[in-house]
């Protein structure tokens, strides 16, 4: 009797290789010999991935390729049903790792379920679409053996916004990040060259630039601080072009007659983007809502202090110990925190000591561990 077969669905491309981060980190979970002795792994990719075969000799690739008016329900339709010919003979179990689901699902399924931001805060979309989708997934979830939430605050927000799933179906798992010092050695970037040479000290952002993220009220506190503190520290920013952002950094030169304290760096890769968390004097995260909060513990392993605000998953993957919390929807009291923290030495080492403690409780060995264990149970007896 052949064993099972897993099929993993890659439908949020985010990297060169074809995968996003949390899809790259799943994928390791699922190389052990434990799991692979129970079923064999399909992988769907939506773009060719150049190194997919060395990353995961043992698993099976296919590419189905996805129009960009296709959506992305009907492009997993799509790819279940193609799956289902190629296959027709083996037992299929699915695994959605992106807030996303076929139109109508056939096979046993895993989904993993980000946020909610569409339902609680739709004002941060323009696109009605956006919020009728999640609705479709979150109906069509009731099928699903188990949903696995990022977060405690994301696994409130199912139970809130679809209390029809029972609630023993859902499962909080934390991402995981490698906990140890990684970003403290590594080889030299130019970018880190660059940094060195200049000895440039700044405040940073990563993330992106939707509403949500309330990069502008960043940008405007920045422009409140004292004038020493703005001469001493540049503000960097890792995300795509943001053209209000930086129409708002050269009205600003242009009043003082001095060049933009704006950074903008796009399209950087994993070592240079550890570079810059290194260099970092303080790292901000002015987000109004999120699901997890990847960019915060990254900055936290890099042993920079951290500033946020005390919302959503915010407040459960930080302390106040290891974090400065901040009202992030006043731009004035984004500034003052600012100030406090890049004036004060001691608050300074009091946060990157607690938070070096603070992210041992996302090790990826752990986050692995997990997901190897609900894999064999879904393998086993979905």
């Amino acid at each position: 009797m052949k064993k099972p077969l897993l099929v993993f669905v890659a439908a949020h491309i985010q990297e060169k290789n074809g995968l996003g981060r949390v899809e790259r980190d799943l994928l390791l979970a699922w190389n052990s010999k434990e799991l692979l002795s129970l079923a064999d792994f399909l992988i769907i990719l939506q773009k060719p991935s150049d190194d997919f075969c060395k990353r995961y000799p043992r698993f099976q690739g296919m590419l189905v390729s996805k129009s960009r008016k296709q959506s992305i329900a009907s492009w997993l339709q799509q790819v279940e049903e193609l799956v289902a010919q190629r296959f027709s003979k083996r037992s299929l179990k699915f695994f959605y790792p992106a807030n996303a689901l076929p139109v109508k699902p056939a096979y046993p399924f895993i989904l993993i379920i980000h946020d909610l931001i569409e339902l609680l805060r739709p004002e941060y979309y323009l696109n009605p679409f956006k919020t009728r989708n999640i609705k479709k997934v979150l109906q069509a979830s009731r099928k699903a053996w188990h949903i696995v939430s990022v977060s405690a605050f994301t696994s409130h927000c199912l139970r809130l916004k679809a209390p029809y799933i029972p609630t023993e179906k859902i499962i909080t798992l934390y991402n995981g990040l490698d906990t140890h010092k990684l970003l403290a050695a590594g080889k030299t970037t130019a970018l880190k060259k660059q940094h060195q040479a200049n000895k440039e000290k700044y405040i940073l952002y990563v993330g992106g630039h939707v509403k949500r993220k309330n990069l502008l009220s960043l940008a405007k506190a920045y422009q409140q601080l004292p004038q020493d503190l703005q001469e001493e520290y540049l503000f960097y920013c890792v995300s795509s072009s943001n053209p209000a952002l930086i129409k708002l950094f050269q009205r600003n030169a242009k009043k003082s007659n001095k060049e933009s304290r704006l950074r903008l760096l796009e399209n950087i890769d994993e070592a240079q983007l550890n570079d810059v968390y290194r260099q970092a004097s303080l790292f901000v995260f002015p987000s109004l809502f999120e699901g997890f909060g990847f960019p915060v513990l990254e900055a936290q392993r890099a042993g920079i202090p951290v500033i946020c605000g005390k919302n959503t998953s915010l407040a459960e993957i930080t302390t106040e110990r290891d974090a400065y919390y901040v009202n992030v929807s006043s731009v004035k009291a984004l500034a003052a925190g600012i100030e406090t923290v890049l004036r004060s030495t001691e608050i300074q080492k009091s946060l990157v000591k607690n938070a070096f403690s603070n992210i041992k409780r996302f090790k990826k060995t752990s986050f692995q561990k997990q997901y190897r264990n609900l894999l064999k149970d879904f393998i086993q007896k979905a």
